[in-house]
């Protein structure tokens, strides 16, 4: 979410402040499902958390962050976003 603050006696502008997580999200990279398995690739509610889908390999998924550890990553498709299991992303 961008906010604007009142204007500051420096500028007497408004300034846009981008919260961390939106500064994530201007880098997101369009993957493609590839898992080594040749099983669909499980999407989770968090890192290692309960299944709420499932995508087949060659399926387009847009990787909006990776999680702390950096093996999971937080996708979005047109139907579902969750996390994945990074290695399982050809980008």
């Amino acid at each position: 979410m961008l906010t604007t603050p009142n204007p500051t006696s420096e500028t007497g502008l408004n300034s846009i402040h981008l919260p961390e997580a939106e500064y994530q999200l201007a880098n997101i990279r369009t993957c493609s499902v590839a898992d080594p398995t040749n099983t669909p690739l499980n999407v989770r509610s968090t890192p290692n958390g309960k299944i709420i889908g499932s995508l087949p390999d060659g399926v387009k998924v847009e990787w909006l962050k990776t999680s702390d550890n950096n093996k999971w990553a937080f996708i979005r498709t047109s139907i579902m976003e969750g996390y994945v299991w990074a290695a399982y992303l050809k980008c």
